[in-house]
């Protein structure tokens, strides 16, 4: 922990104190997580749905951190059918959303068919669409 706050000072005093912090944590974060938001960590990524409580992880972060990724890389968007991926992507945006603390993008994309990521990125739009008032850019 003084380590990595250590580095996050280091760039907050070279880049200004608006700088944001992403921090990159792979697996099971929870019992870390108040860790995180006391070190000045802006975005955590990427968030991973099947290792962590989602709902809790949210309730833990609400207001302090925004969170990355979550849509689940491990079965849903390599092994599931479009219609799956746009049930995920709806599901994590309705749990994680909290006035923008979310970014929805995926765990990772390896393995991930061509379908399915372009089923994510519209399910992506048309969430946005329905409950924000914007749509985001194609990718």
């Amino acid at each position: 922990k003084p380590r990595i706050k250590r580095v996050i000072d280091f760039y907050r005093a070279r880049l200004g104190p608006g700088t944001v912090v992403s921090f990159h944590s792979c697996g099971h974060v929870m019992p870390i997580l108040e860790d995180f938001a006391e070190l000045g960590v802006d975005i955590l990524h990427p968030v991973q749905s099947r290792a962590n409580d989602m709902k809790e992880l949210r309730r833990i972060t609400s207001g302090t951190i925004t969170l990355a990724g979550g849509i689940d890389g491990q079965q849903v968007l390599p092994h599931g059918t479009p219609g799956d991926v746009r049930r995920e992507v709806f599901g994590k945006l309705d749990l994680l959303w909290e006035g923008g603390g979310y970014l929805p993008m995926p765990e990772k994309t390896l393995g991930v068919p061509q379908e399915n990521i372009d089923a994510m990125n519209q399910a992506i739009r048309d969430w946005s669409a329905r409950n924000v008032g914007m749509v985001p850019e194609e990718t």
